[in-house]
């Protein structure tokens, strides 16, 4: 054909050596191979659901509901149940409640759940959940705030402070100052770990919060609040790893008034979906081949004729 040439390779076959338009074959493949990089690139990872979700809860219900023996509304697939309680064993009224369609919690109340469902595969946990202090104030070195995170055994029960075994982030508001803290908690014993102010915060909004951890090495990773990255102000933690994360959940706690009230609202616990690592695979492994071609260090023999 006219503006087409070919020569015999060793092996006998013919093997084109010109394209009408000035490309050889193997050059054609690659830069095939490469725009399906790219439109991967774009399709794949910009898609939504990186993250399966596990357990979610909007807190819809009756005012007044408690939280204790309450299933999760939204998603579940752990199949838990959330388990209510207040140091005031006197007082079950402060163990949390729906208020608002939102988890209102007081004085010193949790509500948790077992992480034995999680698969033992799942290197990687997100926790987010949205918080509105409310008048709930004080001294976050009391473990006083909302705190978003795992607990070890004894877990908190009636008339146990519900910050005892806790480590996650706990939101405080210490006259008018809103701080980040990251609690790892021995017994009744608060340790501040580590902590950072946050600005643009009022008591009567929700702001969302949200971290990762590696349950291999223990890390605090990905911290944001009212989408601010915050991550760096809580490097190099090892804690969030084996025992430490018996069960998940939050708490309120204030030491010195009952009627002090914070709310808390989509709970979520997820964790990276396999689907993303296959995705990351295969696009590595695109690049590689559309590479190896475009440096001939492929033959694609199989294409010549």
């Amino acid at each position: 054909m006219k503006n087409m040439k070919n020569k015999i390779n060793k092996l006998g076959h013919a093997e084109w050596t010109h394209h009408p338009i000035g490309i050889t074959k193997k050059r054609w493949v690659s830069s095939l191979v490469m725009a399906l990089c790219l439109v991967y690139s774009i399709v794949g990872f910009n898609s939504t659901g990186h993250s399966q979700i596990l357990v979610q809860d909007a807190f819809n219900g009756t005012d007044g509901d408690t939280i204790n023996g309450r299933t999760p509304d939204t998603i579940n697939t752990l199949g838990v149940t959330w388990t209510g309680t207040t140091q005031a064993a006197s007082d079950t009224t402060s163990i949390p409640s729906i208020q608002a369609a939102a988890a209102s919690t007081k004085f010193d109340g949790s509500a948790y759940f077992s992480t034995s469902g999680i698969s033992s595969t799942a290197n990687l946990i997100n926790l987010s959940a949205d918080i509105e202090l409310n008048n709930l104030a004080g001294n976050p070195f009391d473990g006083t705030g909302v705190g978003l995170g795992f607990w070890s055994s004894p877990l908190p029960t009636n008339g146990l402070e519900s910050f005892a075994n806790f480590g996650g982030l706990l939101l405080a508001n210490s006259g008018g100052v809103y701080s980040l803290n990251l609690l790892e908690n021995t017994g009744s014993t608060v340790n501040v770990k580590d902590s950072v102010t946050v600005t643009g915060v009022n008591s009567s909004s929700f702001y969302n919060l949200s971290y990762q951890l590696n349950k291999t090495t223990g890390a605090l990773t990905k911290v944001v609040f009212n989408g601010v990255d915050y991550t760096s102000s809580f490097s190099g933690e090892t804690y969030f790893k084996g025992s430490n994360l018996k069960d998940v959940g939050f708490y309120g706690s204030n030491a010195t008034s009952v009627a002090e009230t914070a709310y808390l609202d989509n709970f979520i616990l997820s964790v990276p979906e396999p689907s993303s690592y296959v995705q990351l695979v295969i696009f590595s492994g695109l690049l590689l081949v559309g590479g190896l071609i475009r440096r001939r260090i492929l033959p694609l023999k199989q294409w010549n004729t």
